[in-house]
């Protein structure tokens, strides 16, 4: 890693939780898109339908998906409320 990324890097870390979560997006969409990237999803779907197929696929049901998935956002949502308010998370 050259210093030039080292010095934005400290100073990206200093940004608050929003300004970084903003600032990786827009970094990310500044990367050019892969020109194959159309091609390797057809070659991963291809792939995760011949697992289920050959029934080696491990399948998850929507329902726990949802709930892991709504447990995790309202997690996340409570910390940022939390870190607003400057109260602190008790550990567990």
């Amino acid at each position: 890693m050259t210093s030039e990324y080292k010095r934005i890097l400290k100073e990206a870390l200093k940004l608050s939780e929003d300004e970084r979560e903003l600032l990786g997006v827009m970094l990310f969409q500044s990367i050019p898109e892969d020109p194959h990237y159309e091609e390797y999803w057809k070659e991963e779907i291809a792939r995760r339908v011949k697992q289920i197929k050959d029934g080696t696929a491990k399948m998850i049901p929507w329902e726990i998906v949802q709930k892991n998935l709504q447990t995790k956002i309202l997690r996340k949502i409570k910390k940022r409320s939390s870190q607003r308010l400057g109260v602190t998370e008790k550990k567990k």
